[in-house]
């Protein structure tokens, strides 16, 4: 009697969570499916992470969210479900499959997808490690094998600039500033989206006491995009769009992920430098401020900016004063002869 009523409770626990399933893969997924093709993404993640969180393992839905997050360029979320898939597929059962054809096309996609999102991180060795086992797992995909040679040429350049970059730290540490110089400018050269080596470069021309080209660097790194970004801007430039046309596809670039905010101090406080010595006291104590912003336990910027607020009140009075002397002289009437 008891054996029986086990069974009927096994079949009734089995029969629920068969309903469950079904309400799950219907309700949550079938809908962010739809709002996906709407490209309505912030919805359809919403909706993707209800399935998630209900099966943790359901490996559709992280990979339908993971090319929702591709497209809003949330490029660690994205790459953060690729993962999870790619380290789970075979060794966890699906909450919703167990079809092996079918796990072999999600990881597939998440490989390609975290490829995808690894490349426009920058991050061209990962890239090219996943590129290169999807290429493995699909042969006959010529578009795989573009994206595979596409990220080598990058990872070369990368790897060449990284090279420039030490050797120039070393020519740098042994204070020869024009070696240095040169080594940081052909790493520009090879990887021109990336901060680091405009930074390392303002630095040398600090020290070279070419001040001009330590700011004209530092405003660079401070704004400079990756390839795909610098394409839309390109684009906006030569249809020559409208402010509101112009402020739209801002929203849709990116800060250069490169950009750190420990890096943005390095930059801030060598473009302070020198406006500094270029006598641009307003210029240089707002650049001060800004790094202290990110930095505050910094003391060296305290003092910096210390050293500049009177010289800068200074200068606003004597500005203000002149306008006062302007404003009395156009009052005063003018006397015919």
């Amino acid at each position: 009697m008891g054996e029986s009523s086990d069974i009927a409770t096994n079949n009734n626990t089995i029969g629920i969570c068969t309903q469950l399933t079904n309400y799950v893969e219907q309700g949550y997924k079938h809908q962010g499916d739809t709002e996906y093709k709407l490209n309505q993404f912030e919805r359809a993640i919403e909706l993707y992470t209800q399935a998630i969180n209900m099966y943790p393992c359901y490996f559709t839905a992280r990979s339908n969210r993971a090319a929702c997050y591709l497209q809003l360029k949330k490029y660690v979320e994205c790459i953060e479900d690729c993962t999870f898939i790619v380290n789970n597929i075979h060794s966890q059962q699906d909450d919703m499959s167990d079809n092996m054809t079918s796990k072999g096309n999600l990881l597939l996609k998440a490989l390609v997808r975290r490829a995808e999102a690894f490349f426009s991180l920058e991050d061209y060795r990962q890239a090219y490690r996943d590129y290169e086992q999807a290429s493995r797992m699909s042969p006959d995909d010529e578009s795989l094998m573009k994206e595979l040679e596409r990220t080598s040429e990058k990872l070369n350049s990368q790897v060449q600039a990284e090279w420039f970059q030490n050797r120039g730290r070393y020519f740098f540490k042994n204070n020869d500033y024009k070696s240095a110089l040169h080594l940081y400018t052909l790493a520009v050269n090879h990887d021109p989206s990336n901060p680091v080596h405009y930074s390392n470069r303002a630095l040398c021309y600090l020290k070279l006491e070419n001040y001009v080209q330590c700011v004209n660097d530092c405003n660079t790194g401070l704004t400079v995009l990756n390839a795909d970004d610098k394409q839309k801007f390109d684009k906006l430039n030569k249809e020559k769009m409208n402010t509101e046309g112009a402020q739209e596809v801002m929203k849709e670039i990116p800060t250069n992920v490169l950009l750190t905010p420990a890096l943005q101090v390095k930059l801030y406080h060598r473009r302070a430098q020198a406006y500094k010595m270029l006598e641009e006291w307003e210029r240089s104590l707002l650049d001060f401020k800004r790094a202290h912003h990110l930095a505050p336990k910094e003391v060296s910027l305290l003092k910096d900016m210390d050293e500049l607020q009177p010289i800068v009140d200074k200068i606003i009075e004597k500005r203000a004063h002149e306008v006062k002397e302007k404003e009395a002289n156009e009052l005063v009437p003018v006397v015919e002869s």
